[in-house]
């Protein structure tokens, strides 16, 4: 890959990522952001369906509802660069990416509220790793008994 599309990769991947934090942990513990931020690289890192990079993951249709999905509020909702709330987003979303920020969740791959949770199919309670605010965290690729036994 050239250096032009590295570097739209990672301010893509970067920029969506805060984006995502903002649309769907802007009210949650800090926590809760790296843990959003770190499912992210999570699905990135294990490639396929899901996508090869951040940008890909999160703009794969139906993967995160305040970016793709038709009808969520938050998909309209653009938090103005002077946002201190949206920086720390972006801080947060840089500092992940590149490996210097620790999960709070290791092995999750999948969130939601605990309200979505209750009437998700694919919120298996068997796989539950961990709850921060009012996220759920699971790891639905694999066996979340691997990583709470780590």
């Amino acid at each position: 890959m050239q250096i032009d599309g590295l570097l739209h990769e990672y301010t893509g991947s970067v920029f969506l990522m805060g984006l995502t934090i903002y649309r769907e942990a802007a009210n949650q513990p800090t926590d809760g952001q790296v843990a959003v931020a770190h499912v992210i690289m999570t699905r990135a890192k294990h490639g396929g369906w899901e996508g090869e990079n951040p940008y890909e993951v999160i703009t794969k249709r139906e993967q995160f509802s305040s970016i793709t999905h038709l009808g969520d509020p938050m998909t309209v909702v653009f938090p103005k660069l002077i946002d201190r709330v949206f920086q720390r987003c972006l801080q947060i979303a840089l500092e992940v990416y590149e490996g210097s920020l620790p999960n709070p969740v290791p092995g999750a791959d999948h969130y939601c509220t605990a309200a979505v949770a209750a009437k998700t199919k694919w919120a298996d309670e068997t796989k539950f790793l961990k709850q921060i605010g009012a996220h759920r965290f699971y790891r639905l690729d694999g066996d979340p008994a691997a990583v709470k036994a780590a």
